[in-house]
Formats: structure tokens, C-alpha cells, sequence
């Protein structure tokens, strides 16, 4: 949602973001841009409203309403010239800040700013939340989570759901006021279609577009600040975080904060989150039956190198309810298992049975060698399971029978999910 520039090209460029959003990405991307000088976070729309609580105060005795021009005018000076010399120094025409504070003071930016554009940056609220959680391991304290959390400690996904939709809400709120001055972009699209993204970015900026960003932004020299402490040990623009909020038990976001976070999506043309939401895959993508040669050999890498006897699906639906459709997301493969005959099966059509178990093949393989507990990785979001954990763990307790022998257990017929449990949390 991008449109054209109806004004002059040579004010500044702002973006208008939250924590964990890829602001970091966007900017680097832009400061390799010959006519664009994006630095790490400067605060500088606080020195704006530093200096605006000054004007105001001491020529209309801190009264709301217009500033006279003496005073805007001498704002944006004290904001502009530290930029534009930056800018001046690397070479380059218009300068560009991504900073934190620039959502809430957008309006003000704005007035000081009458050429100035505006990108506001959107991302999914689940990714952004196992983003925040991924980046927040030893604590809170960064990103401005802190306050969010301090109100419910015991539910941080709760806490993060929140500071995504009071940020969102305002950057819809200032986008919809300001149509023609502010570009909507989404990371997903940034992220998927780097080249066809940038394309619009930079047509809405009114600059030259230059398909060699994605490259440059990468072997240009970007200093270091305030930002994605990932980035500098990144070599090229990755989607692979896209998706992986499917991970986050939506049972943690109260009614109320779930129907404000899907008007959101809705607004963004985001999927919006219901009851299934952790039961579907991350990606979605064309499955691979097990019967390919490569999903037989990424089952025998699972099974530490046993090759299993595989027979075929017979498609009865009374059948099909006992069995477990497991799908490897990063490999985009399913197969079934019997938990009871330890039978693994190949489906062509993909029987769809109840119960369910959606992983990578990395953390499938850990839990059948014994190296990681069903619990933990349940707990994590890393396995998700549809259908009841027992009789999942009789589904993973049949691979791992497999991959110790080859052939599953002579007491398969009366395989107890009890013991399945018991195995597998071991």
C-alpha cells in the first residue's frame, strides 16, 4: 500500500516502527542507497519535542495550540542540521532515521516536517512476539517490553500482544491520517519480495531505484547502534522467522486483547488468528509424500540411519483415527504413524486423522534419540501436537522403537500410551 510522491523529494525520511518489526533491515537497506544517510537510532524526534516543550513554554506559557513559525522553524533546525551533516558527510542528498520514539511523535514530526516522508513498518503480531521472547531471553529491560511485562509477569506473551497492538493501533491511526505522506510495508513482503518491495519503497520516496540494494546493503559498511544485534553477522535478507509465531499458544491471549490484535490483522490483510492457529504448519507449501526418495531419506536421518519399512495408506477412514499425521515443517514432508502397530505409512492424498504432529526435523530427530523431553519441546512451541499428548508420545515412542531396532517392538499390538509418556519424558 504504496503510493506515489505528491511532494518535494529533498525533506527528510522517517520510519515509523516497533521493536522486532525489521527496521534494522529496512534501514540498512535504505543507507545503501547513494542519495539516502540512514544512521542507528538518533532519538531525534525527541530533541523535536524536547525543544517544542521549550518554545512552548517560554512564548505561550505552555498553552496548547499552533506553534508560531519563529518557533518550528528553529525546531526543525535543531533537529536537521546534526542529520544533514551526517548525511553531508557520507556523501549524501536526504537523510533518513529509524528510531523507536518516532511512532508517538509522529504528529509532531509532521509539523516540523512538512516534506518529510513516512514509512510505517508492520509485521505479524505472533512473529513479532517470538521475536521479542527469542530477544529478550535474560531479560526485558530492551525494546521497552519492560512497563508490558511489569503489568502481567506471569504471561509475557500477554504482555508483548499488547505493546504490538498499542503500537499498531497508533501506526494505522497516524497511516490512515496522512494517506498520501506515509507508505505502508510489511516485513513479510520486505522480507519475500525484497527487490519488488524496494522497487515501491523507493518510488514513494522519489528516489533512483537501484536493484543491487538487497546486495550493497550487505557489503557497505553501516555504523553500528541502537538496533537488531543480529544484523551484523547477517550476509543476506532471510524469511525463514516468517511464520514461526504459528508457535505461540494462543490459550495465553485473553478475548478481549485477541479480538483487538485480529482487527489489526485484518486491517494489514494478515491472517487472522482462531482455534487452529497452532495446529497448522509455519510455511505453508506444497507436502512431500514420505515416498519421495528425499522424505525416505530425511526419516532415516530422524531414525539415525534406519530405513523403515514403509507400506501404503489404505485410506479407511476408521483406520485413519487412530493414526498421527506427522508433518516436518522445514522439510515440508508428512508421513502417519500407527502408535499401536508401529506401522509407518506413505499417503499420496494426505489422510487428514485428528490427531496430529507438526515439528522440524532437527527437533524430531533429538526427542527420538532421547536427547530432548516431549514436554520441554512442547512447552516451546518447537512441537506442536493436535489429538492429545499421549497419543503422541506413542508416536514418537514408535519411531524411536524403530530407530533401536529396525523394526518395531513384538509387544506392538498392545502398546500402552502410558508408557509412551513415561518413555519419552525420560
Amino acid at each position: 500500500m504504496i503510493s506515489q510522491p505528491s511532494r518535494d523529494t529533498s525533506g527528510p525520511i522517517f520510519i515509523l516502527c516497533f521493536a522486532r518489526s525489521g527496521s534494522t533491515l529496512l534501514r540498512v537497506l535504505l543507507n545503501a542507497h547513494p542519495e539516502i544517510a540512514s544512521p542507528p537510532e538518533t532519538s531525534v524526534a525527541r530533541v523535536c519535542e524536547t525543544a517544542e516543550r521549550a518554545w512552548r513554554q517560554v512564548t505561550m506559557g505552555g498553552a496548547p495550540g499552533p506553534l508560531t513559525p519563529e518557533a518550528l522553524s528553529e525546531i526543525r533546525s535543531a533537529a536537521d542540521r546534526p542529520m544533514r551533516a551526517y548525511a553531508r558527510a557520507h556523501g549524501k542528498r536526504v537523510w533518513c532515521d529509524k528510531s523507536l520514539d518516532n511512532v508517538w511523535l509522529a504528529p509532531l514530526l509532521s509539523e516540523v516536517f512538512p516534506d518529510g516522508r513516512f514509512i510505517c513498518l508492520f509485521r505479524h503480531c505472533l512473529d513479532f512476539v517470538m521475536s521479542g521472547l527469542d530477544a529478550s531471553r535474560w531479560g526485558f529491560a530492551a525494546y521497552g517490553f519492560e512497563k508490558y511485562v511489569q503489568k502481567s509477569p506471569g504471561n509475557t506473551v500477554h504482555a508483548l500482544v499488547r505493546y504490538w497492538c498499542d503500537h499498531t493501533e497508533a501506526l494505522l491511526r497516524y497511516q490512515q491520517s496522512n494517506p498520501t505522506g506515509a507508505a505502508r510495508i510489511r516485513y513479510e513482503d520486505l522480507a519475500r519480495d525484497t527487490d519488488g518491495e524496494l522497487r515501491r519503497v523507493t518510488g514513494f520516496l522519489g528516489v533512483e531505484d537501484r536493484p543491487d540494494l538487497p546486495r550493497a546493503a550487505f557489503s557497505t559498511h553501516h555504523d553500528l547502534g541502537a538496533g537488531d544485534h543480529k544484523l551484523p553477522f547477517t550476509d543476506r535478507v532471510s524469511d525463514s522467522s516468517v511464520g514461526t509465531g504459528r508457535r505461540v499458544p494462543i490459550h495465553l491471549i485473553p478475548s478481549d486483547l485477541m479480538d483487538r490484535m485480529n482487527d489489526c490483522l485484518r486491517q494489514l490483510d494478515y491472517p487472522e488468528v482462531g482455534p487452529d492457529w497452532n495446529a497448522l504448519p509455519s510455511r505453508e507449501g506444497r507436502r512431500r509424500s514420505l515416498s519421495a526418495p528425499a522424505g525416505l531419506a530425511v526419516l532415516s536421518q530422524v531414525l539415525g540411519g534406519r530405513v523403515p519399512v514403509v507400506h501404503s495408506c489404505p485410506h479407511n477412514e476408521r483406520a485413519i483415527q487412530d493414526q498421527i499425521l506427522v508433518t516436518l515443517e522445514d522439510g515440508e514432508l508428512t508421513w502417519l504413524v500407527d502408535p499401536r502397530s508401529g506401522a509407518v505409512l506413505t499417503c499420496d492424498s494426505t489422510c487428514l486423522p485428528p490427531s496430529r504432529l507438526l515439528t522440524d526435523s532437527a527437533t524430531l530427530k533429538g526427542i527420538v534419540a532421547g536427547e530432548l523431553n516431549i514436554g520441554g519441546v512442547l512447552r516451546t512451541g518447537a512441537l506442536r501436537a493436535v489429538g492429545g499428548v499421549s497419543r503422541v508420545a506413542g508416536a514418537v515412542l514408535a519411531l524411536r522403537d524403530l530407530s533401536s531396532t529396525g523394526s518395531y517392538g513384538e509387544d506392538a499390538p498392545n502398546h500402552d500410551p502410558g508408557r509412551a509418556i513415561a518413555t519419552v519424558a525420560r
